[in-house]
């Protein structure tokens, strides 16, 4: 294999200016020499392999990323990231991996996410007042989870003063229209019960299930993760399961609805605090996957975060 011949693994071998020409008196000029040489020398070997198609060179950073995230080594993308960074004089909320931008409100209309930044987790976050503030993502195929697929919510939250009624959404889906049941995913903060999350399910045919943490929030930033796994509900908070998972039942649709995501707000409740690194996957976490995004309670806006 030319990657093995060509590129020296022991110490005591040197590099061949014919393999890897460069200037001894330009130091730019050899790194450059040096890595397109290794570039050119990756591309050979994964063309024996077959990862890579034949052929020139190109984004080697991408398909290096790929197999990584094939070989378990990475968390894979998730559909929509919001980062919640956006200290902007516009209400919008930026999607940092799909394009499922949102909008920053209150009951008069869209307000700037300047007047709601805060310090973050990471970097920056969106403050919400527990009044009448939240976000708004539009409905999105991508965000809709049919029968049969799995999927992940995962979110750093910092609660600071009361929210408004029981079990306000940190996040959800399906619950906003109180005409019909819709099929519903959302991960809930609970003031009046010990200041727990809880992430609950409804299905299409009106059947609640819900995990019922065990953990306060109301004490600072706790990173909380819901997961539908095949028949299976879990919720992990700071990285580590919170109370024992739920049988769905079935493997049945969440959030196939026409409504729209809704940060901060369930019905008339809304939350009272900050709200960080929003991450929406169309698979089941791991628990490994949950703990690099944990990044041992320091988060992490990567969107691939090592394991």
């Amino acid at each position: 294999m030319s990657f093995y011949t060509n590129f020296p693994l022991y110490p005591t071998e040197t590099f061949s200016n014919t393999d890897y020409p460069a200037q001894a008196d330009d130091t730019d000029t050899v790194y450059a020499a040096l890595i397109n040489a290794l570039k050119t020398e990756i591309q050979a070997c994964f063309n024996e392999l077959g990862l890579l198609p034949k052929g020139k060179y190109t984004d080697v950073s991408a398909r290096l990323k790929a197999i990584s995230i094939a070989a378990g080594m990475c968390v894979p993308s998730p559909i929509s990231q919001w980062k919640l960074n956006d200290n902007l004089l516009t209400a919008v909320i930026l999607d940092a991996v799909g394009s499922n931008n949102g909008k920053y409100k209150d009951a008069a209309g869209d307000i700037n996410t300047s007047t709601g930044s805060v310090t973050g987790k990471i970097n920056e976050a969106i403050n919400f007042d527990g009044t009448d503030q939240y976000a708004q993502i539009p409905d999105s195929a991508d965000l809709e989870f049919p029968s049969g697929t799995n999927f992940a919510l995962a979110v750093w939250v910092n609660v600071t003063g009361s929210s408004s009624g029981t079990r306000t959404a940190i996040v959800g889906k399906g619950y906003h229209d109180t005409s019909v049941n819709l099929p519903v995913y959302m991960l809930q903060y609970d003031p009046a019960d010990s200041h727990r999350a809880t992430f609950y399910l409804r299905n299409s045919s009106d059947v609640t299930k819900v995990v019922v943490g065990a953990t306060s929030l109301n004490d600072g930033w706790h990173h909380v993760v819901g997961v539908k796994d095949g028949e299976e509900m879990r919720l992990y908070v700071d990285g580590v399961s919170d109370n024992t998972a739920v049988d769905i039942g079935g493997d049945y649709a969440y959030g196939v609805n026409s409504d729209d995501v809704y940060i901060g707000q369930h019905y008339n409740r809304y939350i009272n605090g900050a709200i960080d690194d929003l991450r929406i996957y169309n698979i089941a976490l791991t628990l490994a996957q949950i703990e690099a995004i944990y990044n041992s309670g320091n988060g992490t806006e990567d969107e691939n975060p090592n394991i």
